[in-house]
């Protein structure tokens, strides 16, 4: 998508060590684009930002900063429409199974720190198709190299292991996903418009 495979894997081996860590994670690091969580915002003066005042409000603009997502990929990608879509349709199924989770700056044991910030989505077969296996993201994020479309074979251990160790494994229905990231959205939104605008 018009990125090196080298800075892929860089940056994609820091999010898989450290997900949802401030200061560590990239993923975390949509701005000016997207706001995911208030603790993101390192200045207060930023609260006046377009996009963070409306990314959720439904006011004038859209719903979401999703639509600013696709129109940036959009003018980057030189007017590939194809990009476009598939960019979208990554970051928003990325999406599902972080934005909507806690962030942190405190280091912890990288197994519990994968199941406390990342969620499963529906682990059915029109799920496994329609998000390409990233709907197993607990697993993908314990076991890196495994193939993406053996993650669904882990499953069954990963949540006894949890259980066991009285760690949470979230794991949610695709609509719920949805919802619990358009709600993070809105909600950061709030978060940002009660910080005093100035002139």
């Amino acid at each position: 998508m018009g990125n090196s495979g080298t800075m892929w894997r860089r940056r994609h081996n820091v999010h898989h060590a450290m997900p949802q860590r401030i200061g560590r994670d990239i993923d975390l690091d949509n701005l000016p684009v997207l706001l995911i969580n208030i603790k993101l915002m390192d200045d207060p003066n930023h609260a006046n930002h377009l996009f963070y005042r409306y990314q959720g409000s439904g006011g004038n603009l859209c719903n979401s900063n999703l639509l600013f997502v696709c129109i940036l990929n959009w003018v980057l990608a030189l007017g590939k429409f194809t990009n476009c879509i598939a960019i979208s349709y990554l970051f928003f199924n990325f999406g599902l199974s972080h934005t909507h989770l806690p962030v942190t700056d405190k280091p912890t044991h990288w197994v519990e720190h994968g199941l406390v910030h990342t969620a499963d989505v529906d682990q059915r077969p029109w799920c496994d198709w329609w998000m390409g296996y990233l709907n197993y993201q607990i697993e993908h994020h314990l076991f890196p190299t495994m193939p993406q479309f053996r993650n669904k074979l882990a499953v069954n251990r990963v949540r006894a292991f949890a259980k066991n160790h009285g760690v949470p494994y979230h794991v949610h229905s695709h609509k719920e996903a949805v919802m619990r990231m358009m709600y993070n959205i809105w909600d950061v939104t709030q978060q940002v418009k009660r910080f005093p605008l100035n002139s």
